[in-house]
């Protein structure tokens, strides 16, 4: 009898991506007008590389998308309240003002981008309440961007200093090369005694020439 043994082998498949697109939320329903209001956006990229890996300089989501502008709009009013781009990881999280021109009653918080699409939201509705309106703090027009880090740039400030800082060492060498160096004898310095010597002997000796040359004109006339 012979019996025959089936192996089943399966293979992975890279994790797929999520193509729900662009999405927004807010932490609260009921808000005053002039108060503010956390909105927060997810999976903000351009693309979605559900089936393979994306091409390289891009994520599975593409590359983050900016030109990101929120509204809040009231039956056919709308207002600005921010706007900027979404971070490397296709989010973004901002602080909106709400206009002290709504009034009381429900309003829709909505995030757009390019040709003015509108991204999901599972409850975008907030209610305005009839409190007074607050005074606003911020800026009206909010604004967002990826955040950027100081690593590098206190990296390269360190090592500027680094390298900067030697370059008072050669001054010092110069100055000391520059110092006037000690008169030499017989250079404008105290004067070479041999040259003394000389001087004294030629001295010496004229006057003895003289002496003997008086001495011979005085025999001369004596004889």
């Amino acid at each position: 009898m012979s019996v025959v043994v089936g192996l089943l082998i399966t293979t992975g498949s890279p994790a797929a991506a999520d193509c729900s697109g662009p999405t927004i939320e807010i932490e609260q329903r009921e808000v005053v007008s002039g108060a503010q209001l956390v909105v927060t956006g997810y999976a903000w990229g351009d693309n979605c590389y559900d089936t393979g890996a994306p091409p390289d300089g891009e994520g599975v989501l593409g590359v983050p998308i900016g030109g990101i502008d929120v509204y809040v709009v009231q039956g056919t009013e709308e207002f600005l309240v921010a706007t900027g781009a979404a971070d490397d990881e296709y989010s973004f999280d901002v602080t909106i003002v709400i206009p002290a021109e709504l009034t009381a009653g429900t309003a829709v918080v909505q995030a757009r981008w390019a040709a003015n699409r509108i991204a999901y939201s599972e409850n975008p509705q907030i209610v305005v309440t009839d409190a007074s309106p607050l005074v606003a703090d911020e800026p009206t027009v909010a604004t967002f961007e990826p955040a950027t880090t100081t690593t590098t740039t206190t990296t390269a400030d360190s090592t500027t200093t680094s390298t900067v800082a030697p370059t008072s060492a050669p001054s010092s060498t110069v100055t000391a090369a520059t110092d006037a160096p000690d008169p030499l004898p017989g250079d404008g310095g105290q004067p070479d005694q041999d040259s003394n010597t000389t001087t004294t002997l030629v001295i010496v000796g004229v006057a003895a020439l003289s002496v003997l040359l008086l001495a011979v004109r005085i025999a001369r006339r004596r004889v």
